[in-house]
């Protein structure tokens, strides 16, 4: 019966799962202090910032600077690597340096039916569901039969080190999907979430602790949390931040439910779930020493929540648009974010400052009406000042273009 219930549960979250993406650029470690040293339930104390307002799938149509001649398939995403680099997935994995517009190394992608991409120092890690792994054991998904694995890369695109779903998850716990597990920048711990518990990994000892137990009698000690749907290391790998969904306590009969975020040390203390009651937080894009919590974009007001790591303290980003919180995508280091927004004909694509919410880059790109079905992906590069923008990437049956702009 628990099974049933979470595999409902974890159809719902999919279903509201709006388009911010996380993109983590951990860099150099800060000092951290808890936001909150209770566990107790609060509302964010926000303050507001008022922006200055048919080709073939096999073949990817090159605009601007970006050559993909040399890449084998249809593009489906391009993640943050180092420095202007990218990593390229489509039927392999490549590594392009958008400074000198060239693939500088190549290898082989592993087949997962969910996937999610981090970068970390000197490399980056996959963290996959399904796909070509499956009969690994240890593991049980919707489906019952899928498994996870986290594969750490070198810059160089070797692969360093796989660890199995078997390694990590007990045969009667549900994992539910990629954005459940992360590494720390520096690729020695591992934080990951089931359906009973929110754990820490370490990879050198293979030691394994229970942050916060799901399944015990103590809701009021975990603040009411019923179920992590994101998780991300900040301050230097001392802290985690999660997006997750939370009931009253005491509990009230019939009672649904609510949308909750926050973080935890890394060795167990310093809980702190946060609800806000006019915003919901459904996604969080996490930096070290920044995170942006996005809203539902099944009600988005044209607001994005900034939250400064060190102090715990929250404000409010004002948008040009109502519909663009929906749809927020992080710079490769902070400096910057994005959004979309799809009208009848076109997609509007707009770059702000993180720190002012000045509006830097407004585009209305027009394509053919297939373009137009699905929100785009947007990848912003900071010392460059360069932002692409990806269209068609996730629909099988047409090519991927990759746009380029400067702001």
């Amino acid at each position: 019966m628990r099974k049933s219930f979470f595999s409902v549960l974890l159809i719902s979250v999919l279903l509201l799962s709006g388009c911010a993406n996380i993109n983590s650029d951990e860099n150099a470690p800060t000092a951290y202090n808890s936001p909150n040293s209770s566990a107790a339930v609060s509302e964010s104390n926000d303050t507001t910032v008022t922006s200055d307002s048919s080709a073939t799938p096999s073949t990817n149509q090159t605009v601007s600077d970006i050559d993909t001649s040399q890449v084998q398939g249809k593009i489906t995403n391009l993640h943050y690597i180092d420095d202007n680099k990218i990593l390229i997935v489509a039927d392999n994995l490549y590594l392009y340096d958008l400074y000198s517009g060239s693939i500088l190394k190549q290898t082989e992608r592993a087949s997962f039916s969910e996937e999610n991409y981090q970068a970390i120092e000197n490399g980056f890690a996959v963290i996959g569901i399904g796909g070509d792994n499956n009969g690994d054991g240890g593991m049980i998904v919707v489906s019952g039969d899928s498994v996870v694995s986290c594969i750490i890369y070198d810059i160089e695109l070797n692969k360093v080190l796989e660890i199995r779903g078997s390694q990590l998850v007990g045969e009667d716990e549900l994992f539910f999907s990629p954005l459940l597990l992360t590494v720390s920048w520096d690729g020695t711990k591992i934080a990951y979430a089931t359906d009973m518990a929110l754990y820490l990994y370490d990879i050198a000892t293979g030691n394994k602790s229970t942050l916060i137990n799901l399944a015990d009698d103590d809701a009021a000690g975990r603040s009411g949390l019923s179920i992590f749907e994101e998780l991300a290391f900040i301050n230097g790998g001392s802290t985690i931040a999660f997006v997750s969904k939370s009931f009253d306590v005491p509990a009230v009969v019939g009672a649904s439910s609510f949308d909750t975020y926050g973080t935890i040390n890394a060795d167990g203390t310093g809980l702190s779930v946060k609800r806000s009651t006019d915003y919901s937080v459904k996604n969080m894009i996490a930096y070290d020493s920044m995170i942006f919590w996005a809203e539902d974009f099944t009600v988005s007001s044209g607001r994005l929540m900034l939250m400064d790591n060190r102090s715990g303290e929250s404000r409010i980003l004002n948008l040009a648009s109502t519909l663009e919180s929906g749809c927020v995508f992080g710079s490769e280091s902070g400096q910057y974010f994005a959004t979309a927004t799809i009208n009848e004909d076109s997609v509007i694509v707009r770059v702000y400052d993180a720190e002012t919410a000045t509006l830097l880059l407004e585009e209305a790109i027009i394509e053919e009406s297939e373009y137009m079905s699905r929100q785009p992906v947007i990848r912003v590069f900071d010392n460059s000042k360069t932002c692409l923008v990806l269209l068609g990437n996730r629909q099988s049956d047409i090519a991927t273009k990759i746009l380029t702009f400067n702001f």
